[in-house]
């Protein structure tokens, strides 16, 4: 015995097999969902001592598709003076930048699961680093000691946690400074998430020999009564 139903973007097949239905998902290709939000144009979001909170907006060409995959790329300056409005330091040379241990950023979903991407105090205090880019990915490197720029995985868990959401709506991305003094601006920030259909679990169905056994008790009964 087989059904079939169709699904947008996607079609499962259910078999029975052995007395269990067994049921398999064939799906499209997996679709990647991006947004940038570039501050340098403009004014870039400057924290110190304090936090922001940047939003992008994201919408799901198929409904039915959740979140299967995500990477977050960050451009973060760092200064001992002052942060310009395209996001270059006023300070420079040798002691110039440092204090990235005061930095935090926590990407927050659409449907609010929050995940903290760089924790206070995950870097050393004094480097003399003005740029950073941030690029966010399961599977990157550990953070700690020198600040640099590359491949990192977020210090608050894994992106797995966004998995099997609705991915559209607004995101948010929050950045934080600790201390005043040395401030750190959000120069621009670009969300990638990959969306597929949700999985369908195989579903227990009784088997012809114990449907067969019920049957069996059910007509011994009845000839007891009678």
């Amino acid at each position: 015995m087989k059904n079939r139903q169709k699904l947008p973007g996607s079609f499962v097949k259910m078999s029975i097999v052995g007395g269990v239905a067994v049921c398999c998902v064939a799906t499209a290709q997996a679709v990647t969902l991006t947004s940038t939000i570039d501050y340098t144009t403009s004014n870039v979001i400057v924290v110190d001592d304090d936090s922001a909170i940047s939003t992008l907006a994201l919408s799901n060409p198929v409904p039915t598709d959740v979140i299967t995959g995500l990477s977050v790329t960050v451009n973060v300056t760092g200064s001992s003076g002052s942060i310009n409005a395209d996001g270059t330091s006023t300070e420079s040379g040798l002691g110039a930048n440092g204090y990235w241990n005061e930095l935090s950023l926590v990407l927050t979903s659409a449907e609010g699961t929050s995940l903290t991407l760089i924790a206070t105090g995950t870097y050393d205090q004094g480097v003399d680093t003005e740029f950073v880019v941030f690029n966010f990915e399961q599977g990157g490197a550990s953070q700690s000691g020198t600040v640099a720029s590359g491949s990192f995985a977020p210090t608050g868990g894994s992106f797995a946690a966004f998995n099997g959401e609705d991915a559209s709506g607004f995101w948010t991305l929050t950045i934080a400074d600790s201390v005043g003094g040395d401030p750190k601006s959000l120069n621009s920030w670009t969300l990638n998430v990959e969306t597929g259909a949700a999985v369908v679990a195989a579903i227990p169905e009784p088997s012809s020999a114990l449907l067969s056994m019920l049957g069996i008790g059910v007509l011994g009964l009845r000839r007891k009564r009678s």
